[in-house]
């Protein structure tokens, strides 16, 4: 599984600058939503520019991030792959796509992209933004 991470700072980066991440909602993509680059659309450019070191992700199944693949009956819960015999599954099956998305896998993606960027940026707090 890979995870989508966009930064933005503003020129003369320096590490000192405090560090914001940007999540969004379900549905649009974090770029969409943040980073828009037309007219003054991008709040990660207007955070950068007052000197953030600003920070943005999809989660799971969302934009540039790993996508479950939803045309494969094996990644069907094991417990309801029973409905799907004998079409279109012969037998039971392992999934191809093993990640479990719910709201504690979204946690859980969030504290990983939070970790990477504190060993990223050396510092031990990021401020966050939910959209």
């Amino acid at each position: 599984m890979a995870l989508f991470v966009r930064e933005r700072v503003r020129r003369g980066h320096r590490s000192d600058r405090p560090v914001v991440l940007m999540i969004q909602g379900a549905t649009t993509p974090a770029v969409a939503v943040f980073d828009l680059r037309f007219r003054n659309y991008s709040w990660m450019a207007f955070l950068a520019e007052a000197r953030f070191d600003v920070f943005t992700m999809d989660l799971q199944g969302y934009g540039v991030s790993t996508r479950p693949r939803m045309d494969d009956p094996c990644n069907t819960q094991a417990t309801q792959q029973d409905l799907l015999i004998p079409f279109p599954l012969s037998e039971h099956c392992a999934p191809s796509y093993p990640f479990k998305m719910a709201m504690q896998s979204d946690w859980d993606e969030i504290d990983r992209v939070v970790d990477y960027i504190r060993d990223l940026r050396g510092v031990e707090k990021v401020g966050s933004s939910l959209i």
